[in-house]
C-alpha cells in the first residue's frame, strides 16, 4: 500500500469509484492433483461451507479470462495472482494464459504445488516473465508427503515435485530469468519436526 498512495488519496477525497484493486486473484481451475487433508475442499462440511455451486472439475473459460486480463489492466490493476481452489498448472491452457497476462502488461504471481511444473511449464513461466512463484511444500520425506498431500498418483508425488522445483531453480540460477522463487509450508502435527529441513531446502 505504501507504493500506491494515489489510491489512498483518492479514497480520502471521496473518489471511491476511481479506486481499483492493485492486484487481483484469478482461480482458473478447481482441480488439484493433490488431496491435502487440511484443504478446505476436503473439510467443507466440518467448516460449515456450502459447496452447492462448487464442482471439482470446473475451469475458467479461456476467452473470458483473456478479455478480463486486458480489462483489469486497462482499469489500472497492476498484477494477478494465480492460486485458489485448484492447481493452476492443471488448467489446460494455463501456459497460454501466462503469455496473455504478460501481453496485457500485468505482473504475475503463482502459488503451485509444483506437481505439474514440467519443463514446458517452466519455460512458459520464464518466457512470460512471471514476477514470482511460490511453492507450497509440506514435506521432503516420502511418507510424510504422502500422508499430508495424498497425491492422486505417483506421477504427481514427492519425486516429481522435487524434480520440478530443482529444474526451475537451476534454470534461474543459470541466468534463465528473473522470476523470484519462494516456498510456504502449512505446519501440521505430521510435519512440524521438519521445519528446519524445509527451510534449508528452500
Amino acid at each position: 500500500v505504501f507504493h500506491h498512495f494515489d489510491r489512498l488519496e483518492a479514497l480520502r477525497n471521496g473518489q471511491h469509484l476511481d479506486v481499483v484493486p492493485i492486484s487481483i486473484e484469478l482461480d482458473v481451475t478447481n482441480y488439484c492433483p493433490h488431496q491435502c487433508f487440511y484443504c478446505y475442499d476436503y473439510n467443507s462440511d466440518d467448516l460449515g461451507l456450502n459447496w452447492a455451486l462448487h464442482r471439482s472439475r470446473d475451469a475458467t473459460h479461456f476467452d473470458r479470462a483473456s478479455d478480463l486480463l486486458f480489462e483489469v489492466a486497462e482499469a489500472g490493476v497492476k498484477a494477478v495472482e494465480y492460486c485458489g481452489r485448484g492447481e493452476s498448472f492443471a488448467y489446460t491452457r494455463f501456459k497460454e494464459l501466462l503469455h496473455v497476462t504478460h501481453k496485457a502488461g500485468l505482473q504475475a504471481g503463482i502459488i503451485t504445488s509444483a506437481s505439474l511444473l514440467d519443463e514446458e511449464a517452466s519455460h512458459a513461466v520464464l518466457d512470460s516473465r512471471v514476477t514470482w512463484l511460490r511453492f507450497s511444500l509440506d514435506s521432503l520425506r516420502e511418507e510424510t508427503f504422502n500422508l499430508i498431500r495424498r497425491p492422486r498418483s505417483h506421477a504427481v508425488g514427492r519425486e516429481a515435485v522435487l524434480k520440478n522445483i530443482t529444474r526451475l531453480s537451476e534454470i534461474l540460477a543459470r541466468g534463465g530469468g528473473e522470476t523470484r522463487l519462494s516456498a510456504s509450508t502449512v505446519v501440521v502435527p505430521e510435519n512440524f519436526r521438519e521445519a528446519t529441513e524445509l527451510a534449508r531446502f528452500s
